[in-house]
This record gives C-alpha cells, structure tokens and sequence, in this order.
C-alpha cells in the first residue's frame, strides 16, 4: 500500500505536498480524520523530500479510527526514516495499544483569546437593539474542553463543553458568558454512509441577567460521492427560552421551538476544498410575530496559501418570513440578511495559530428598528492545550 502511495502519482511541486499536508492537520484539529487522511495520502503521493511527518500523522489518524493494520503500516515506515527516539519510542505505543478497548476516555482543550472591533454591538442577528452608541472594542476568551467516552467497532460517544466570556470596554452591558454542554454519537461502520446524532444545551447571561437556555437535538448524515466530494444532510429540532432583562423587557415573547432542515456539497480539489450550501427552518414562538420561515443559501471556500497560512471565505443570505402584524405597525415583518466573512490564519505549529477576520452584514428589514449594518474585525490567538 505505501509503495504504491508513493510512487504511483507523478511527481508535483514540492509546495503542493506541503499545502495538502497543512489542510490535513486542519482537518484533524477538527476532528475530521476521514477527511484529513485523504489529503495526507494525496500529500505523500507528491513525493516529498521528507515524508516523514506526513507518514507520523496517517499513522496517528488511523490509530484514532482503529485502522490497526494502517497504524503498523504508517508508522513502522515513519521509524525506519525517523531519527527522533522521542516520536518513534510514541509511535511504539500506538502500534501496540491499537485495537484495544481503553478504558480512559481522550481528552481536548482547547484557548482562543482575542479582541474583537464591533461597529453595532447586539446578541442575536435577529433581534438588534435601536441605540445611538453602537460600537465597541471587546475583549474574549473561548474554552472548549472534549472527552472520548468510547470508540467501539466503529461507534462513538464524545462529550464537550464549552464557555465563551467577552468583556466589552464601554457596552459593559452587553457582556456575555455562555455555557455549552454537548454530546455525539458518530456511526462510522461505512465509509460511504456516515450519520451521527447530537444533543446540547446552551446557556447565555447577559452581563448579570439570563438572557436564555437552549437545546438542541440534531441528526447528521455524509454520504461520500468519491475521495473528493460529499454530502452531507441534516435536522436539527431546537427549544428555547428567553427570559426578560432589562436590555430585552420583553425577551420571553421569543420562547418556542424551530425545525431546520439544511444540504451541503463539499468538493476538494488539490488547491481549495469549498462547499455549497441550503436550508430552511420553520420557528414557532410565544407570540406570534416573532414566528417566521427562513430560507437560507450560502458557499463556503479554503485555500491553503502556503504550508503554514490558510485563507477561508464565505457568503451566504437568509430570509426571513414573520407571521403576525408586528407591535407599532400594520405589517408582518420580512427580514433579509447578507453576510460575508474572510479569515487569515496563520499556523504557528501544530498547536498554536493567529487568526485575522472580518465579518460583514446587512440586514434590510421592512420594519424600523431591526434595518441595520454591523461589521466585526477579530484577532485571535489559539492554543491546543491537549
């Protein structure tokens, strides 16, 4: 198998190997080791110079999957060009212990830290606040923490928590923490069909009030269309509940439930991986004018500059349809949003990266009060602590 990863393509420019190895640990930084094996594999096909790293991360990824017969194959070839007793003496360990059922889940963690420029400071896209003093510097922290439960013949159990705080220098109202507590089951019997089903629960305060609590239950299919392109389907079935602050007296209107309903194409190619996308949703709240229809679209794009640099985009547009005559007018109301983000992302090493984003929006309403521009500029540093 490796004889033929590596010599059975012609040969590439040496930067194309490392372009395709940088999306690979993208890939497997997100958990999508599939994914990112496919790119390492086409990565080693270029014949590179050095193989061996590319060689240490299949070997890693397979051992996460339970592909023993890969992790030998991989890393045993790693040993014999490696001169790192460290990573080979690491290596040892994952050839012997693979396939064993372990008893002691695998933990992440996760930091990002920043600052965030916002031109029109709000909570949700949907629900602006009409103000003279909008903008505003912030900064954030971002914690995300994920245990491995089991990883059984193919089946999955992961749990995660996340907490978000911002900290704003003159909108000290608008502070938010949120907790997120998670949970999936990933199917993985198939390399064709792969579902997963999830469940979270969402709680924001907003400064020193509740702002609300959320869950969210969804179900997730990808079907593979080849080495280069997927599917992917989903549902999601999401509760909320809103409570009153004194920012949003009348927060606790909005409480109800939403279906939504969305596909995607994802396509790589040897330079850029990108995606297209649609959804619709259907929401139901307490009061009827904050019900709506959403129809949504958008694409998505990711193109590795460099070894070391990635540049992401993406534009979508949603609308929205609301039910009831909205309080003050003789309309229901009709939003449409356009967004579009950018971001440059610069990989320190294998675990600490700079992010520079920008994200743009525009929400054209019929009803005053909720017509609004923002436009936030972030700087990031993140660091895999586990």
């Amino acid at each position: 198998m490796l004889f033929l990863l590596l010599f059975a393509a012609p040969l590439h420019a040496a930067e194309d190997a490392a372009q395709l190895y940088s999306a690979g640990i993208e890939k497997a930084n997100v958990g999508e080791y599939t994914e990112a094996i496919e790119l390492l594999q086409r990565a080693l096909q270029q014949q590179p110079d050095d193989p061996e790293a590319i060689l240490f991360e299949l070997g890693r990824l397979s051992f996460y999957l339970d592909d023993c017969s890969s992790v030998e194959d991989y890393l045993v070839s790693f040993k014999d060009l490696s001169d790192d007793e460290e990573l080979e003496h690491y290596a040892d360990g994952l050839i012997d212990t693979c396939g064993d059922v372990r008893s002691s889940s695998r933990y992440s963690l996760d930091v990002v830290g920043g600052f965030q420029y916002d031109t029109n400071v709000i909570v949700e896209p949907s629900n602006p606040v009409d103000r003279d003093d909008k903008n505003d510097l912030r900064t954030l922290i971002y914690l995300t923490g994920g245990a491995e439960v089991f990883d059984v013949d193919g089946i999955k159990l992961s749990a995660d928590y996340s907490l978000y705080q911002s900290l704003h220098v003159k909108l000290v109202e608008y502070n938010i923490q949120n907790h997120k507590l998670g949970a999936v089951l990933d199917f993985n019997m198939s390399d064709t069909i792969k579902p997963s089903v999830s469940y979270t629960f969402d709680y924001t305060r907003l400064e020193y009030e509740n702002y609300s609590g959320v869950h969210n239950v969804s179900a997730d299919v990808v079907i593979a269309g080849g080495a280069d392109q997927s599917t992917e389907l989903m549902y999601e079935w999401r509760n909320a509940k809103y409570s009153d602050s004194e920012i949003y007296p009348t927060n606790s209107e909005r409480s109800g439930y939403r279906h939504t309903f969305g596909a995607r194409r994802n396509i790589n190619s040897d330079d850029y991986y990108w995606g297209v996308f649609l959804k619709t949703a259907w929401e139901r709240a307490k009061e009827r004018y904050w019900s709506n229809h959403m129809y949504g679209a958008g694409a998505d794009i990711n193109y590795p500059l460099k070894e070391d640099v990635n540049l992401s985009a993406e534009a979508k547009y949603e609308r929205r349809d609301y039910d009831g005559v909205f309080p003050g007018t003789s309309r229901s109301r009709l939003d449409s949003m356009y967004e579009g983000s950018v971001e440059l992302t610069y990989m320190l090493s294998d675990r600490y990266a700079v992010t520079l984003s920008n994200v743009s929006t525009i929400n054209d309403s019929n009803v005053a009060g909720f017509d609004y521009n923002r436009n936030i500029t972030s700087l990031f540093i993140s660091a895999g602590v586990l």
